[in-house]
């Protein structure tokens, strides 16, 4: 008995070891994560970054160009400050600056970009089993004194079945008298005296097995921008390089020059030029006018009036609040 339950233990552990050897880890695991790795979007990892940056550049661009138009002009005409201050010899005076030289003009760009771009992987795969085996035996030992014989006689207990069948109660006599005349088998089992053995063997095998495979690939991208004021443009150079000359001091009632003052007739005529600045600096030669009819004004350009007198006289030209007086004197008689 003991070498038969060694037998089947050793035939049980053959078993588990052959079913454990077929349990074995996922190795594709990590080919499959380097094809997930390989199917991201490199163009738009590369491209997005690079893509951002020139959508920045270009709304920086078009802010700085909404400053100039909204803070510089209007109308077609640049933005002036101006305010009145006295000179240094107690004379009121008016500056007029324009707006966008005295104001930062924003050129933000971008100087330098640089990303990188990071991939982990990480794999793992694994593989469990567990068998486990039961063997039970058991036997019994047993000793008869004596030789046994049981006897059976099918006739009797035939007849005595079909009696409980109908119903009737079953005579003894007639049983015995029936039991003489109708032939009979009976059977005979003899327990044979001296030792007796039972055995029996009997075994239980339990086995799992698990197999566990898992993947992860981690993208990270570090973008680092550098930006800050760039280099003015050459339009808008040129543009603050005329602006910085355009400022000027004038009188806030305005300036009018008148050259000569006094004149003398020649050959029946006389000339003098007269220019105006208003409150604003600007000349307005439209604005200068002589009360006397008889005087012929001209305008010889953006900034000059000339003026012809043909008779003497003094004359009054006016322009805005200012007025100034010429002296028109006689031509001298020929000697």
């Amino acid at each position: 008995m003991k070498d038969i339950l060694e037998t089947e233990k050793n035939n049980g552990i053959s078993s588990m070891m052959t079913e454990l050897s077929k349990v074995t880890a996922d190795t594709n695991v990590g080919d499959a994560a380097l094809n997930s790795l390989t199917s991201l979007p490199f163009d738009k990892i590369i491209g997005g970054p690079l893509q951002a940056a020139i959508a920045a550049q270009s709304s920086a661009a078009k802010s700085t160009l909404e400053f100039i138009t909204q803070a510089g002009i209007k109308a077609d005409k640049a933005i002036s400050i101006s305010f009145e201050f006295c000179d240094s010899n107690g004379n009121l005076k008016k500056m007029i600056i324009p707006l966008l030289t005295m104001v930062p003009i924003p050129t933000m760009a971008i100087k330098e970009m640089q990303y990188e771009f990071k991939a982990k992987i990480e794999t793992g795969s694994s593989a469990n089993a567990s068998m486990s085996s039961g063997i039970t035996g058991t036997w019994n030992f047993g000793y008869a004194m004596n030789d046994s014989t049981t006897t059976t006689i099918e006739g009797i207990q035939e007849k005595q079945k079909e009696a409980a069948k109908t119903g009737e109660k079953p005579d003894e006599n007639k049983n015995k008298n029936a039991a003489a005349a109708t032939p009979q088998k009976s059977t005979i089992v003899t327990t044979p005296k001296g030792l007796n053995f039972n055995a029996s063997i009997s075994t239980k095998k339990d086995s799992s097995a698990s197999r566990d495979s898992k993947y992860n690939v981690e993208a990270t991208m570090d973008i680092k921008v550098i930006a800050g004021q760039d280099d003015l443009p050459g339009g808008i150079q040129t543009l603050l390089n005329e602006l910085n000359k355009a400022y000027s001091i004038v009188d806030p009632y305005g300036e009018l020059k008148v050259a000569p003052a006094n004149v003398v007739l020649s050959g029946g005529l006389a000339t003098i030029t007269a220019t105006y600045r208003n409150c604003d600096g600007v000349f307005a030669p439209s604005d200068i006018s002589c009360e006397d009819e008889s005087v012929v004004k001209n305008i010889v350009d953006s900034s000059t009036v000339q003026f012809t007198f043909k008779k003497a006289g003094v004359y009054t030209i006016a322009a805005g609040a200012c007025a100034e007086v010429v002296v028109v004197n006689e031509e001298p008689e020929k000697k």
